[in-house]
């Protein structure tokens, strides 16, 4: 006889527009809330236990032996249903079983458990790279896009971006040799509203996802519904960050719309490789591991009739938004577009080199 296989656990993010904005407290009041319901819940891990209000209100909630590895037997033993851990996006030490702690979250997940977990916005892989890209941050810890759409239900901690900096002036977030360095650099004024802006979209994106999952929609409806976006790589395109770009426009096209992206890479022996230090086939893992970990669906079109065989694929995949380079529009490209209808084209121009305008 088999034995039946565990029912996944249920994962709550709170999500968080910068450190401070109170992620880790309103975690914790709805666990104390869970609790004096009768639910079993625990600490696994908390980051920022000496906070004012943080220590009080975990004081409440029973704690789990934390070894810095994670204990799934012991942990699929135990009374408790919902598992807290916290900071979604920290790397583990050194010699763990995991590298990542989302990946230990996982874990804990696919054992039954539930989970809730905070998370700063900026941490996600999308917006890291758009941040990255406009203001030079240079995020290290990230967490793939696909992690959302893990989760059973994400809570927006919002906070007056003023309210955080008066958080951090008096010391709440950050000692003080601390404090006036973060004011003055990752926690200025423009960077917290970008970023606050950035958590709004993914909390709006994931609400619009739902309600187009819930709803019972008939077979046109859901078409409209869920237009597919199609980014097609071709041409003499050879710089690897211009594919990443087309690639994340793609995926956050899909977000908004609360649909699919497919990646295509049409003829890529044509194009590919063009960098003598490298095999096309390394560049071409790059583009599809990218791919997949932003939750869209990398393939190859190659040899005779490209334009017929993506116009199909257009028809197929219901596909509603075109994404193609700007300088590729000629050739194939062209005969798609002649050929398809109802698909609206979106043309990918190159960023101007430094220094012009």
């Amino acid at each position: 006889m088999t034995k039946p296989k565990t029912k996944k656990g249920h994962l709550r993010i709170y999500l968080g527009y910068a450190t401070g904005c109170g992620k880790s407290l309103t975690l914790l009041k709805d666990a104390v809330a869970y609790q004096e319901r009768g639910q079993k819940i625990a600490i696994l891990s908390l980051s920022h236990g000496k906070r004012p209000g943080i220590k009080e209100m975990a004081a409440k909630i029973p704690v789990l032996p934390d070894t810095g590895e994670i204990d799934l037997d012991a942990l699929q033993k135990s009374e408790y249903q919902t598992i807290i851990i916290d900071d979604l996006a920290l790397t583990n030490l050194p010699g763990s079983r995991n590298k990542k702690r989302y990946e230990d979250v996982l874990d804990v997940l696919d054992i039954g458990k539930d989970v809730f977990t905070t998370l700063n916005v900026q941490h996600l892989d999308s917006v890291a790279e758009r941040l990255n890209q406009s203001l030079s941050l240079k995020i290290q810890e990230r967490v793939p896009d696909l992690l959302l759409n893990e989760a059973h239900s994400i809570v927006f901690v919002d906070l007056p971006i003023d309210e955080l900096r008066e958080r951090i002036k008096s010391e709440q977030v950050f000692p003080k040799d601390k404090a006036e360095q973060a004011l003055f650099h990752f926690f200025t004024h423009e960077n917290l509203c970008l970023l606050r802006k950035f958590a709004l979209e993914v909390t709006v994106d994931d609400q619009l996802r739902r309600i187009l999952t819930e709803k019972i929609l008939s077979s046109h409806a859901r078409e409209e519904a869920d237009p597919s976006i199609l980014v097609i790589l071709a041409g003499e395109e050879d710089e690897e960050d211009f594919f990443n770009k087309m690639i994340r426009k793609g995926s956050k096209f899909a977000s908004q719309y609360s649909s699919h992206c497919y990646v295509v890479l049409a003829n890529p022996s044509k194009f590919l490789g063009v960098k003598k230090t490298e095999t096309p086939a390394a560049l071409k893992n790059r583009l599809k591991l990218l791919t997949e970990g932003l939750g869209a669906t990398f393939q190859e079109v190659k040899g005779s009739g490209v334009s017929e065989q993506m116009v199909e694929f257009c028809s197929s995949h219901n596909i509603k938004h075109l994404i193609v380079a700007k300088a590729a529009v000629e050739g194939f490209i062209q005969k798609v577009m002649d050929h398809t209808r109802g698909v609206d084209v979106h043309l990918i121009d190159r960023p101007s080199p430094k220094g012009e305008r």
